[in-house]
């Protein structure tokens, strides 16, 4: 198995990527009659590489999207339910799950007053059911 050009963990991670590809589009249409075959094959299967961690992360987020249960809204956020994967087999696990796929990373400040820019407030793991669900506090800043 090739390993991939980095792992898409976030939203930062997508908009970074996707500011990318075009390089490596670039960089890829220029080594095809500059470089020698193998840097040009390396270029290719690097961008191949990062459009498939694309993919990979915007499936998993749609079908993460449709198990939330929104159970408290307010005007300026909302509490949701999200059950983790039968992968996650530990409290542990749980939070490194949550780190690294589910938490909003923390809002940028900007001289406008309201971004609505969605944020974490708090997580709490819970287990029923035989199964790890995410109990995630989202603010919105407005």
């Amino acid at each position: 198995m090739k390993s991939r050009v980095f792992t898409i963990n976030n939203i930062n991670d997508l908009h970074f990527a996707y500011s990318v590809i075009p390089a490596f589009e670039n960089l890829v249409k220029d080594s095809i009659n500059t470089k020698p075959y193998q840097e040009t094959d390396l270029l290719r299967e690097s961008l191949i590489s990062l459009k498939k961690e694309v993919r990979r992360y915007t499936h998993e987020k749609r079908d993460r999207l449709y198990n939330e249960r929104i159970i408290q809204e307010s005007i300026d956020g909302y509490i949701d339910l999200i059950p983790l994967p039968l992968s996650v087999k530990s409290f542990e696990d749980a939070e490194n799950y949550f780190i690294n796929y589910i938490e909003l990373s923390q809002i940028k400040n900007s001289q406008y007053d309201c971004t609505g820019q969605r944020f974490t407030r708090w997580h709490k793991v819970s287990y029923r059911i035989g199964l790890y669900w995410i109990y995630h506090a989202v603010g919105i800043d407005c």
